[in-house]
């Protein structure tokens, strides 16, 4: 084993003058959604959990209150795909294909309890992403534009 590291600290160091630093993690890398660096548009430099919070995806939606009802509506631009995308990004556990009137879904649960289903319609067509506490039936649908 010790021949091993010895060959490839030398092709590593070859033509360098001495030992070669490794390369540094870009600045997120590792980190939780809920700090700093996820979220943003260096995401596809992550390493480890890139996962995104609630509140990231709300404040790029610009989600607010535009109903009388229990539901915050926002929107964005990107289709089912950035719909599968942002649900995949949330990091559901218990996901599950489900049918709905406007086709197949998914469905899943966030680790706060909160439930999370992607699908490819709406009343008014566009793809959405609904977020609902069970607890109080309070929740968050996002509308993504063609």
């Amino acid at each position: 084993m010790g021949a091993l590291l010895r060959l490839l600290l030398k092709l590593l160091t070859k033509g360098r003058g001495g030992a070669r630093k490794p390369p540094a993690l870009p600045s997120g890398a590792g980190k939780r959604a809920d700090q700093s660096g996820n979220g943003s548009p260096k995401r596809g430099n992550c390493v480890g959990s890139c996962k995104k919070s609630r509140e990231e995806l709300e404040k790029e939606a610009n989600v607010s209150q535009t109903t009388k009802g229990k539901t915050r509506h926002g929107s964005k631009p990107g289709g089912m795909s950035r719909a599968d995308r942002d649900f995949d990004d949330l990091g559901p556990q218990n996901v599950k294909p489900i049918n709905t009137q406007y086709g197949p879904g998914r469905t899943g649960t966030l680790s706060d309890g909160t439930k999370v289903t992607v699908r490819p319609g709406s009343s008014d067509g566009r793809p959405t992403l609904e977020m609902r506490n069970p607890g109080n039936g309070r929740g968050t649908e996002i509308r993504y534009d063609p």
